[in-house]
C-alpha cells in the first residue's frame, strides 16, 4: 500500500467521526447516511468495496437579525484509496422585505480542494422578478469571478396575458441574450430569441404533461420540440 493513500482514509474517518459526534452531542442535527456497496470488484484497490457518507441538514435561525433558512450537505464516496471524492453544497434563504428575498448557493468538489467554489445569488420577488449572478470564488487565474448575470420580469399587459423579459450576459465569453415572450393565457407562449434569432410558440397542454414548441428562423429552418412527461 502505498503511502499516499493515508491522507484520504484519515479524512474519511475523521469526517465520518466528527459528524457522528455532532449528532451524538446535538440530538436536533440529523444522522448521517453510511452505506457501503460491493461493485464486483470495479475498485481493485478496495477490493471491490466503495465506502459512502452522506449528510444533509436544513433549518431555520434568527440569530442574524432576521429568519434565515438554510440547507447544508455532504457526500464523500471512496473510488480507490488514492483519491476522496467529494460534494460540499450549502444554500441560504433570506427576505429582504416587501416581497423579496435573497438566496445564496455555494458548492465545491473534489479535487478542488475550495480552490473553485461556486456561488449563485439570486434575488425573487412575488411579482416574478428574479435577479440571478453566478460565478466562482477562490479560483486562480480568474480575474473576474462573475461568470453569468440575468434578469427575469413578467409584467401585466393590458387585456390580459403577461410580457416576459429575460435579458442574459455571460462575462467570460462576451456572450448576450435578450428572450422575449408574450404568454397570453396559462400554457401558451410567444416568443423572440435575439442571439438565435428565433421566433418560438409553446403551447403546454392542460394535464401539463405535454408541450409542443414549433420555432423558425429568417433563414427559415423550421424545428419542433415535442416534452412528454411520464
Amino acid at each position: 500500500m502505498k503511502s499516499t493513500t493515508m491522507p484520504s482514509l484519515a479524512v474519511l474517518f475523521l469526517a465520518i467521526f466528527v459528524i457522528l459526534g455532532l449528532v451524538r452531542a446535538a440530538p436536533s442535527i440529523p444522522k448521517p447516511t453510511i452505506t457501503i456497496d460491493v461493485a464486483n470488484g470495479k475498485y481493485a484497490s478496495l477490493g471491490g468495496i466503495q465506502p459512502t457518507l452522506s449528510w444533509k441538514t436544513a433549518g431555520s435561525t434568527d440569530e442574524f437579525g432576521g429568519t434565515l433558512d438554510y440547507e447544508a450537505g455532504l457526500n464523500v464516496v471512496v473510488e480507490d484509496l488514492n483519491k476522496l471524492p467529494y460534494n460540499v453544497w450549502g444554500r441560504v434563504k433570506r427576505s429582504l422585505g416587501r416581497g423579496f428575498n435573497l438566496g445564496i448557493a455555494a458548492k465545491a468538489s473534489s479535487p478542488s480542494n475550495f480552490e473553485d467554489l461556486s456561488l449563485d445569488v439570486t434575488i425573487t420577488g412575488d411579482d416574478a422578478t428574479l435577479l440571478q449572478v453566478t460565478g466562482q470564488a477562490f479560483t486562480s487565474g480568474v480575474t473576474n469571478p462573475v461568470e453569468k448575470i440575468q434578469f427575469h420580469r413578467a409584467l401585466p399587459v393590458v387585456g390580459g396575458g403577461k410580457l416576459i423579459v429575460n435579458p442574459k450576459y455571460n462575462f467570460r465569453t462576451k456572450d448576450k441574450d435578450l428572450f422575449v415572450y408574450y404568454a397570453p393565457s396559462d400554457g401558451t407562449r410567444v416568443g423572440v430569441e435575439t442571439a438565435a434569432k428565433k421566433l418560438t410558440v409553446s403551447q403546454t397542454f392542460p394535464d401539463k404533461a405535454l408541450t409542443v414548441k414549433p420555432s423558425i428562423t429568417p433563414s427559415r429552418d423550421f424545428a419542433v420540440d415535442v416534452t412528454k412527461k411520464f
